[in-house]
């Protein structure tokens, strides 16, 4: 093989002085020779220095003898491409290397007489792999070769190399080659788009693979590379409602295994599918108008091991659906999402009744999970729609009852506190305060009177400031907030500047509140980065946050000097995180402020500052330099009087 090598170097230099026809003549003896030489290669497996030098020599000939249109340079180049499956490293990356030098020249040329060449050959050997006896570690040599060179086939080589593949993988066992074959279907099932025809036949090849608790990778594997098929078929609209049934029922067979890995991969494989949703909406509304059949299915109480894995995948979904909604106008959005809450009944109703018929020590499993799900819907439907499917009945009981928890349906607030979102700021000021104010009620009643229970009625103040606690999270980007402000009067800002005056304890939860509205508007200049959703909220906020400043930042700068004149022993943490609070909350609001009433407060905070400076009063110096430090990047220049 050496000494054949050698000659056929001195013979292709030779052709170099030869006129063009006896070039072509010779060339065509030269390759008959070099294919004889890279077929002795392939069989005598040990001789891997001839096999790298005549792949090189082929290497160099393949331009020219393609170029010329010899017979022979195709069979010359399909056998090099063979050599790509060779278990030899270096020989691989040889004939991996010579292959791909091809590929660049004749597509700097124009010309896809190579490309059409190798992709005949790669689609040849795959559908020879599409056989039980077939080894499936050439293939992943192949894979490899075609991953880095695949900017070099048309649309047709990729669509025939994905049919060989899902040809292959109806033969596959599970093993090492098997998860390198699915990671790539995967992976290069994200980055090209694959006809509708081939992805029916892809989806049919995964779909059958088994779940193998033997090796947990492979079912991850081909979990990964189903739901990277689906969501390319969700989003080509094909096929959709029966497909989702086949994917339901293979979500359901990873769910029954006992191994954690196989029900971590089904739900998965659930969220993958319905991760289409973020760039449809008719995904989402056919995937939402099917969950009365598919959530009985996942949320079936045989399957409860799997609820996390399952509400998980529920969760994101409504993830999907909530950033669908925020793409939606603001004169459109209440009546987008009522059309679309319509559709997810039957799904809340499923969800929730798994919390509704379980014990409360059975949930612990599942309990992060279902807030995170329910969550996601309330901050896509609204607290008041989700709510009314499960309605909050903290006054409707009493807390006397072992029962409780249960029948008020307690549950609700952590997830109303993580969920809320771009709702509506009418609902805690119509809903939630009412509700604070009947058990405030109820408080008061077992703190004196003949039914005095001490342990009761500080129950009912803890749930009191849990309700409270939501105040920020309705506060932000609400969709109402100057209908909110304006209702009965101005109720409700009446009620938050009194909260702010006689109930220390939820200063802080106020002032945030009140610091979240004024962020819901943010500049000109940062509405390019929002959604439109966000971007028009803003804007008809603005004006409302200006009148808004007007009636609250007076009081939050009595408020301030009021906790500054506390005498520095009786200063408690407490305390001193409520003045940060409302220091906090004054500079929110004074870039929408006025800059007259800013210096005019301006100047009254340093007259205190001086006096109490004669007095000798050093804490209330230090409140109020902070107070004034807050103020003066608002004020204009032509404003201060120092």
């Amino acid at each position: 093989a050496a000494s054949l090598t050698g000659m056929l170097i001195v013979a292709q230099m030779s052709l170099r002085d030869q006129e063009p026809d006896d070039v072509a003549e010779r060339s065509t003896e030269i390759l008959a020779m070099l294919l004889r030489l890279l077929e002795g290669c392939a069989v005598l497996k040990q001789s891997e220095p001839a096999a790298r030098s005549a792949l090189h020599m082929a290497g160099s000939y393949l331009g020219m003898a393609l170029e010329r249109g010899v017979a022979l340079s195709r069979k010359l180049l399909t056998l090099v491409i063979r050599f790509v499956l060779d278990n030899r490293t270096r020989v691989r990356s040889t004939a991996s290397h010579v292959v791909g030098h091809c590929l660049d020249e004749y597509k700097t040329r124009g010309e896809a007489v190579a490309s059409d060449c190798v992709a005949t050959e790669v689609v040849r050997i795959l559908r020879a792999a599409a056989s039980p006896q077939a080894e499936l570690q050439p293939v992943t040599h192949l894979l490899r070769f075609v991953h880095g060179h695949r900017q070099h086939f048309r649309e047709e080589h990729q669509n025939a190399i994905f049919l060989s593949l899902a040809a292959v993988l109806r033969f596959a066992h599970p093993s090492q080659p098997a998860i390198f074959i699915l990671n790539s279907l995967g992976e290069v099932g994200k980055s090209v788009k694959v006809p509708p025809k081939t992805l029916q036949q892809l989806f049919t090849a995964l779909i059958t693979i088994k779940p193998c608790e033997a090796l947990p990778q492979y079912s991850s594997a081909a979990v990964a590379a189903t739901g990277t098929i689906v969501a390319q078929m969700l989003l080509s609209e094909q096929a959709t409602k029966e497909l989702l049934s086949q994917v339901v029922l293979k979500v359901v067979e990873y769910l029954q295994c006992a191994d954690l890995p196989l029900r971590v991969a089904g739900g998965n494989l659930c969220a993958a599918s319905f991760a289409a949703c973020s760039h449809s909406e008719v995904v989402a509304r056919t995937i939402l108008q099917g969950a009365d059949k598919w959530a009985k299915m996942l949320l079936d109480f045989r399957l409860k091991s799997s609820y996390p894995n399952t509400l998980g995948a529920i969760g994101a979904l409504l993830g999907h659906v909530d950033d669908l909604r925020t793409k939606q106008p603001l004169a459109k959005v209440e009546a987008w999402t009522e059309e679309v809450f319509q559709c997810a009944i039957p799904l809340l109703k499923e969800v929730l009744s798994i919390q509704e018929g379980v014990r409360i020590r059975d949930r612990a499993s599942y309990a992060e999970k279902f807030g995170f799900c329910m969550g996601a819907a309330v901050r896509v439907f609204g607290p008041a729609r989700v709510r009314s499917l499960a309605p909050l009945g903290l006054a409707d009981f009493s807390l006397e009852s072992l029962t409780y928890e249960q029948d008020a349906r307690s549950w609700w607030v952590p997830i109303l506190k993580q969920g809320v979102r771009r709702s509506s700021l009418t609902d805690f000021s119509g809903f939630i305060l009412p509700l604070a104010g009947r058990l405030r009620a109820a408080q008061k009643k077992y703190s004196e009177g003949p039914k005095a229970n001490l342990t009761v009625a500080k129950r009912y103040e803890a749930i009191v400031t849990q309700l409270w606690g939501l105040f920020p999270a309705y506060c932000m980007e609400p969709l109402d907030m100057e209908e909110a402000l304006k209702a009965d009067g101005g109720k409700l800002l009446s009620q938050l500047l009194a909260v702010l005056f006689k109930e220390p304890n939820l200063r802080v939860t106020v002032c945030t509140g009140l610091t979240f509205l004024c962020r819901s508007s943010p500049p000109e200049d940062e509405l390019e980065e929002v959604s439109p959703l966000v971007a028009e909220l803003a804007k008809k906020n603005r004006d409302s946050l200006r009148r808004l400043a007007a009636k609250v930042v007076p009081d939050l700068f009595t408020l301030s000097i009021k906790i500054g004149e506390v005498p520095q022993d009786e200063i408690t943490s407490a305390i001193a995180a409520s003045m940060q609070a409302v220091l906090a909350t004054l500079k929110a609001f004074a870039p929408v402020c006025e800059s007259k009433v800013l210096a005019g407060f301006f100047d009254t905070i340093v007259k205190r500052m001086l006096q109490s400076d004669q007095a000798g009063d050093l804490p209330t110096v230090i409140s109020l330099s902070e107070l004034a430090s807050a103020l003066l990047p608002f004020i204009g220049d032509d404003q201060l009087d120092l």
